[in-house]
């Protein structure tokens, strides 16, 4: 689905860590915001671009290494204006 919705022009990426992130998380919401983000980079960088997604183990304040996962997104656009 994120390989359609990113076309052509992008280049999709996908980094996942080698252990299973196993996450407590409203399923649809977290694939709508995906779908978002894959969507709006498309439409940002409509020539070509790379868009990267990641996931990882990470520590908490209050927990060791492993009890939080990170999803990282990000791309080769120019981004916003300063000004925006």
């Amino acid at each position: 689905l994120l390989e359609r919705l990113a076309g052509a022009s992008l280049d999709l990426v996908v980094d996942l860590d080698h252990q299973p992130c196993v996450v407590r998380a409203d399923a649809a919401q977290l694939e709508r915001v995906i779908i978002n983000l894959v969507t709006n980079a498309r439409d940002a960088m409509p020539d070509h671009g790379t868009l990267r997604i990641e996931t990882a183990h990470a520590a908490t304040d209050d927990g060791p290494r492993g009890e939080s996962v990170v999803v990282r997104v990000s791309d080769t656009g120019a981004g916003m204006p300063p000004t925006t």
